[in-house]
């Protein structure tokens, strides 16, 4: 029993150690170290730890050939990595000048192109493992030299043989991290200590900064960038390597010494990087004065539609520049990244992009929404006047021309009336129709007016009743005003809505309500039926069933909906 046990004890200690030597860079010759370092033993448990440890380890070499080699020298182990590995082990302990070492171990390309090699040929004394002391005795001192002959012909060290060879002066920093930058995982320690060794050398510190920088601490990290920015040495790539929070720590420090062109050559390398990029335009439209020619140039040359929605919102609202051409380049630009053109119609291309293009074109909206009524009549203007020119990313679609000039009148002036009281906004409706003579501006400045007073929509009618074309074609809008005006309850607005229809009829409009306000018309209805009591609920609903027995389009948008509904409900 008690057999057992030892032996069940034996291979969760193999098992681990396996498991540790595992995540190590220097793997075979641990292996192999930790098998010469076998204690002495009797033959039977011997052979039993043997064979636990070929089956856990399954090292593929025999293991008994290499201790009996490592013992007496047997020669019954075949030439192998694990044979010259012993052997350099062996002859190291008669070599005393760092030339014969050297030249031997030149013979042996195989052993020193692995990492660890060093600290496990070479022989061992206290601290050689550690860079908190690098001092070494004296008869140590050959074998330490020697690498600096040795990592000139191109080694590869790990941390352990960096580490040794640090116990020296002879071999420069730079040097040492010629071969230790090979290694997959950096020592904070190592890099921290090489750094500060050549603090004096721009070039060299370059380097080493850009292999190691996420493993340093942040006074050394500025210490560094401090050293390398005057130096105009590029270090934006090495960002990479820090998380978010630091990349933008570094950006928000060194950003106030670069120059308007500098910027502008980061912002097109962090095209995709938006914190950044935002960080950087910002910078550039409030603390430089921008010519237009270059915001025009780094529209041309950015790929991200988040990007250039934070170049325009910049231009616009902190640069406060209004600019034909960049207006029309910036929108342009979007259109062809959110909905680019191939063999498909603009309906089929916009069917596949729709969630993602009414995303950019809220953003692009909410952003002319915040600039004066002026300046948003000449940008409505411009974009007119573009759409219909055959520069237009989509000239030759009408429905993609009309459309697209309709969504972001729509869009922007939701963004507006959210933002303004109802007078405030008819005002500033009322100016910008003033400057243009656009359809849907048009239509927002009657929704306006019914928006404030509903009663406003029967004047207008009464007003235009000699002229009805005037006025024909805002109707919709007139209908939207009275479905969202605030003053009325849902019952009223119903009951409003009916005698504005009559008052339609008996001035000579046609008065069918459009598919979109029965829409907008059933959607209140609905809201209304969660919101309110039992007894209004009777009333509306009798009023909705009215006029789907009137009007057949009631009746259409209303199955519509459900289908859509069910559709929802079965995903």
């Amino acid at each position: 029993m008690d057999t057992k046990n030892t032996l069940s004890d034996v291979d969760e200690f193999l098992e681990l150690i396996h498991k540790l030597l595992l995540k190590q860079d220097n793997y075979r010759f641990a292996v192999l170290d930790f098998i010469i370092a076998m204690p002495d033993m009797t033959e039977n448990l011997r052979n039993q730890i043997i064979d636990s440890l070929v089956y856990i380890f399954k090292p593929g070499f025999d293991v008994m050939d290499v201790l009996n080699y490592w013992k007496d020298g047997d020669s019954a182990l075949e030439k192998s990595f694990e044979y010259d590995v012993l052997h350099l082990k062996r002859v190291m302990m008669n070599m005393t000048t760092h030339q014969e070492i050297s030249n031997h171990l030149i013979k042996y390309p195989h052993i020193t192109n692995t990492p660890g090699w060093l600290s496990s040929i070479f022989p061992r004394f206290n601290s050689s493992t550690t860079v908190t002391n690098l001092t070494a005795p004296p008869e140590f001192q050959p074998f330490i030299d020697s690498s600096k002959y040795l990592i000139s012909q191109g080694v590869c060290l790990n941390e352990l043989d960096t580490s040794y060879i640090l116990h020296t002066d002879s071999v420069k920093p730079y040097s040492v991290f010629s071969g230790y930058a090979k290694t997959k995982k950096l020592n904070k320690h190592i890099i921290t200590y090489l750094i500060k060794q050549v603090l004096d050398k721009p070039e060299e510190l370059a380097i080493i900064y850009k292999k190691g920088s996420s493993v340093i601490d942040d006074n050394l990290l500025f210490q560094v960038l401090d050293i390398l920015f005057p130096a105009h040495i590029d270090i934006w790539d090495t960002l990479a390597g820090h998380n978010s929070d630091k990349q933008e720590m570094i950006l928000t420090r060194l950003i106030g010494e670069l120059s308007p062109e500098e910027i502008q050559k980061l912002i097109v390398k962090f095209d995709y990087k938006y914190k950044f990029a935002r960080i950087l335009i910002t910078t550039l439209t409030t603390n430089h004065k921008p010519e237009i020619s270059q915001l025009i140039s780094l529209v041309n040359q950015v790929s991200s539609k988040h990007t250039l929605l934070e170049i325009n919102r910049s231009t616009l609202l902190r640069a406060k520049l209004i600019d034909d051409e960049f207006v029309v380049l910036t929108f342009n630009r979007l259109i062809e990244l959110t909905l680019p053109r191939n063999s498909n119609s603009f309906n089929e291309t916009f069917q596949a992009s729709k969630k993602d293009f009414h995303k950019v074109i809220r953003s692009y909206s909410q952003t002319l929404s915040l600039i004066s009524a002026a300046d948003l009549s000449q940008i409505l203007n411009s974009l007119h006047k573009f759409i219909k020119s055959e520069s237009f990313h989509y000239h030759e679609d009408p429905l993609a021309r009309d459309y697209l000039m309709k969504v972001v009148c729509n869009e922007t002036f939701h963004f507006l009336k959210r933002s303004k009281s109802s007078q405030d906004f008819v005002l500033y409706t009322h100016q910008v129709s003033q400057s243009t003579n656009l359809k849907w501006v048009n239509y927002w400045l009657f929704k306006s007016m019914v928006l404030q007073d509903y009663e406003k929509a029967i004047k207008l009618v009464e007003l235009y009743k000699d002229e009805p074309k005037q006025l024909q074609k805002y109707i919709p809008a007139l209908i939207s005003g009275i479905i969202h005006n605030e003053n009325l309850d849902t019952m009223k607005k119903l009951v409003f809505l009916d005698t504005f229809m009559t008052s339609l009829f008996q001035n000579g409009f046609n008065n069918i309500i459009q598919p979109k306000q029965i829409h907008e018309l059933i959607m209140l209805i609905r809201n209304d039926i969660k919101k309110s009591g039992t007894s209004n609920n009777l009333h509306v609903k009798s009023w909705l069933l009215k006029k789907c027995h009137e009007n057949k389009n009631f009746q259409q948008v209303l199955e519509s909906l459900n289908r859509k509904e069910k559709r929802k409900a079965m995903v």
